[in-house]
């Protein structure tokens, strides 16, 4: 008989355990009579799916943390992780910054048969594209360079490291269009020539991309090559921004406390919550896990209270900023400085940070603002853009690209 299991507890363990388990699906308390009617008859109606074997890999007590959440949003999320993630079929995780979309690779990969194997991720680097699409399919270098009279050196590259493993690539659409092809082929045949070379290598590694960016419209502007779009479109799992889930932010606030201090009567007062609930998070569950980690440190004593939080832009009722919007800005900025140095206290050192390392994070955040907010404030016109902050149109195309800013005009 087909199996609809019913639970009181929805999080991504049970999503997986049902599914491996060979049940049909699951429900989430509370439910209406309509879902479970419409879900009862598709299990009388429709041929079960055959489910692979169970993998032997588990999920240790909160090493999903920024993945909790009761939402039905969250719901269909773990639903999709868990049914992706027996497949070899590459996947495709879009959100926001900040929504947690390298913690989903991470799961698909954990709960797949190649979970014992490498998990490798990648970021394109557009400002060095040559050197970044010799870090992902290899190089071979002349034997004038390599002073080997054999012939050509191969730098092997991710493609082929990432082994039978999991190879997440993290914003495509920063690679050429070339490369974009030359992916898609690997896809589809299974091997792939490394840079410069004449012989193929197998790619026998499943790809998981990840995606911020408005993929329609980096299609429209020739930043992503169609046919792979259409095959990362196959299985796409979209995260919720967490203006979506607010019902999720005090069990993701409380889950972040807990990490945050060893003093278990520390807690936050219900103000503190309304306070959480009722912001819009455009950093999504990245931004409240640092204003988390700030009140922590901040409060004086074991209760968390509005004040104790970090000043956030556009929160009604927010702590009072006294002077002019620069004044802002700067407090802003200061407090963005003091989470992020808060955050990696004690457990990273100076020497495992690149130079700049703060600087750029702090600039992509800023920029992205600065672009998006100019677009609208010029109708979407490119050329009055690039005019008033005294660009070149060329700079100001690389840094949308960069940022994923598609949707304001196209001028």
């Amino acid at each position: 008989p087909a199996v609809i299991v019913m639970t009181a507890v929805g999080d991504l363990k049970v999503a997986v355990d049902a599914l491996r388990g060979r049940a049909f699906d699951y429900l989430t308390k509370p439910f209406d009579l309509s879902t479970v009617l419409s879900l009862v008859d598709r299990a009388a109606q429709d041929a079960r799916r055959p489910m692979p074997a169970t993998v032997n890999t588990s999920i240790e007590k909160g090493s999903h943390d920024t993945m909790l959440g009761d939402s039905s949003a969250m719901q269909g999320v773990y639903k999709q992780i868990a049914i992706a993630a027996p497949s070899d079929t590459p996947v495709l995780i879009e959100g926001e910054t900040g929504t947690g979309k390298s913690l989903v690779a991470r799961m698909i990969h954990r709960f797949s048969r190649r979970a014992l194997q490498p998990l490798v991720f990648f970021r394109p680097d557009t400002e060095h594209m040559t050197e970044s699409e010799g870090e992902l399919f290899g190089t071979c270098l002349p034997s004038t360079v390599t002073g080997n009279a054999l012939g050509p050196n191969k730098q092997p590259g991710l493609m082929l490291l990432s082994g039978e493993g999991t190879l997440v690539i993290d914003e495509v659409v920063e690679l050429s269009i070339a490369a974009q092809a030359k992916l898609l082929g690997a896809i589809e045949t299974g091997s792939y020539q490394a840079i410069a070379s004449a012989e193929s290598d197998p790619f026998r590694a499943r790809l998981v991309f990840t995606s911020s960016f408005d993929l329609e419209g980096a299609c429209h502007d020739g930043a992503l090559y169609e046919p792979l779009a259409a095959q990362m479109r196959v299985i796409n799992i979209r995260i919720p921004p967490l203006r979506e889930r607010r019902e999720d932010i005090r069990g993701l606030a409380k889950a972040f406390l807990a990490m945050a201090t060893t003093d278990p009567r520390k807690h936050f007062s219900e103000k503190a919550f309304q306070f959480l609930e009722s912001h819009p998070w455009p950093g999504n569950v990245r931004q409240l896990k640092q204003a988390v980690q700030y009140a922590a440190l901040r409060a004086p004593g074991t209760l968390i209270n509005p004040e104790d939080l970090p000043v956030l832009e556009g929160q009604p009722g927010a702590q009072s900023i006294a002077g002019s919007a620069a004044e802002n800005l700067e407090h802003a900025t200061r407090s963005w400085l003091q989470a992020q140095c808060d955050q990696d206290k004690g457990f990273r050192t100076e020497t495992e940070f690149p130079e700049g390392f703060l600087y750029d994070q702090f600039l992509a955040i800023a920029e992205r603002a600065l672009i998006q907010a100019m677009l609208e404030e010029c109708g979407g016109n490119r050329a009055a853009v690039a005019t008033r902050l005294a660009w070149q149109r060329t700079t100001l195309r690389h840094k949308m690209k960069r940022y994923g800013v598609y949707s304001a005009g196209r001028r």
